[in-house]
């Protein structure tokens, strides 16, 4: 393993980028690359020679070359980053404050070269510290995803702000889009959790049939295999002897074309109370494979909540906008347990009246005595190991972000409703200890072709990106594993 990235290293690096995360590229001087996989088809692409060397030493001899490739992207993560001065890392690895300098320009042909671009911006804008040539690499361009685009850094606030408020701007004849970076990277955070509205598993997990009322007594476990009705009471057994008097145990079918899909096994509880004790148990082992499961009555909560624009819940009752404007949310908090992600953001939001948690995408909010606290406090925030920075926004911007999305979506939203409505039709059989659900493999929804900005809004100046920050830059963070929408 240590050979393959001794070789790799020669030919590919990774980039620390801006916005905190990293890229790709090839040496000595290659176009940023965003993803491991399409860093791996341009490797083969663009340095066979390389690739081929690299495999023939690399490559174990019972593998496939499917295999060999899978592993391979595996060490891509792996590869050390660029060596660069600390005057250079200043400028790169930017606060959260300092990404209201940085604005990020899309639509500019493919065929201009940069220092054209350079000398069209330096000669009507004061103020430009530098100017980046963004790329995605691996993918052909298309309508709605730009495969270049510019950052351009200013000096300070009020010299990007020039370039902000000059209206409609044209190159060569194109309209271009311009907007603050900090506002492309929060709405790839925002499209991130709205994007699991779409996943195909939590539609197969609302067709499975429960008791009416008792709902909260049932988990669904999954990657277990296919365990027999005798393994699993032992395992039951083994765990607790007061699990013996466990409802049903059922095995989850996906039946479709001929097609018999496992997703899991349905285990209905005597009451919540047993489910609870359940999930209190640590290090669950069937046949050598580690227990996972969903706690059904949360997934229909989960569901339910995922489908509004406010996707949490911490209050009581609506939220009148005066409180909406005096918090901020903390996306995708690393610590598990609500807890300890409030204890956190406490300590590092001292001024704060109030965080509460949702479990729901692990979402904090954090309410202050004021609007204008709340501002200071986003404005003013530091690097932390397990709160990321540019993870936390203003509660109004998140909300009126979820807005635009759902509005941008709706043809989208409209056809994954009726293909709902199509499988709640569908026949779910129930035999012995077996339910077959008659499910399609995938949810397949009409997208619409193009998207239209918010009403009134110039060309250039649309609130947000549109739907290519979908793209998908986290790695591994962001992996998510069949069941684990």
């Amino acid at each position: 393993m240590s050979d393959i990235i001794t070789e790799l290293k020669e030919v590919m690096l990774r980039r620390i980028e801006p916005e905190g995360e990293f890229s790709y590229f090839l040496l000595p001087y290659g176009r940023n690359i965003a993803g491991k996989h399409a860093a791996l088809k341009i490797l083969k692409k663009e340095r066979l020679k390389e690739y081929e060397k690299i495999k023939s030493f690399g490559k174990k001899s019972e593998e496939t070359d499917e295999e060999f490739d899978k592993r391979l992207l595996g060490l891509l993560s792996t590869l050390p980053f660029e060596k660069i001065n600390q005057q250079e890392d200043d400028t790169e690895l930017l606060s959260v404050p300092d990404m209201f300098r940085v604005v990020r320009v899309e639509g500019i042909d493919l065929k201009v070269q940069k220092l054209e671009v350079t000398k069209f911006f330096r000669n009507d804008f004061d103020g430009i510290v530098k100017i980046r040539e963004m790329h995605h690499g691996g993918a052909q361009p298309q309508d709605d995803r730009p495969s270049r685009w510019f950052q351009i850094y200013f000096n300070d606030e009020e010299t990007a702000k020039a370039l902000l408020d000059r209206g409609e701007m044209k190159y060569n004849d194109k309209t271009l889009k311009i907007q603050l970076l900090i506002d492309t990277i929060h709405l790839s955070r925002v499209r991130w959790i709205f994007n699991k509205i779409f996943h195909n598993n939590l539609r197969k997990l609302l067709c499975i049939p429960m008791e009416q009322g008792k709902e909260d007594n049932y988990i669904l476990m999954y990657k277990i295999g296919r365990p027999t009705d005798d393994e699993l009471m032992t395992f039951f057994r083994n765990l607790d002897s007061s699990f013996e008097n466990i409802v049903s145990m059922k095995t989850v079918l996906q039946d479709y074309e001929g097609s018999h899909t496992p997703l899991g096994v349905l285990v209905q509880f005597e009451n919540k109370h047993d489910l609870q004790k359940f999930t209190r148990i640590r290090n669950k082992l069937i046949g050598g494979n580690a227990v996972k499961y969903n706690i059904m009555s949360e997934v229909l909560k989960e569901h339910e909540l995922r489908s509004k624009i406010v996707n949490y819940m911490v209050d009581d009752g609506p939220t009148p906008q005066e409180l909406t404007d005096r918090r901020l949310i903390a996306l995708r908090t690393k610590k598990k347990c609500a807890s300890d992600v409030i204890d956190q953001l406490k300590s590092l939001y001292p001024e704060a009246l109030d965080v509460k948690f949702c479990n729901v995408d692990s979402i904090a909010i954090i309410t202050f005595a004021t609007a204008d606290i709340a501002h200071t406090a986003f404005r003013s925030q530091m690097d932390h190991k397990d709160v990321t920075p540019l993870n936390v926004m203003p509660l109004a911007k998140y909300l009126e972000m979820r807005e635009l999305l759902f509005e941008q979506d709706a043809d989208k939203l409209k056809s994954l409703k009726e293909q709902e409505e199509k499988i709640k039709n569908n026949p779910v059989v129930v035999e012995n200890n077996v339910i077959k659900l008659s499910v399609p493999i995938e949810m397949r929804v009409n997208k619409d072709k193009k998207r239209k900005g918010p009403p009134g809004q110039a060309p250039n100046q649309s609130r947000y990106p549109s739907k290519w920050d979908n793209r998908r830059n986290y790695e591994q963070e962001d992996a998510i594993y069949p069941w684990e929408y």
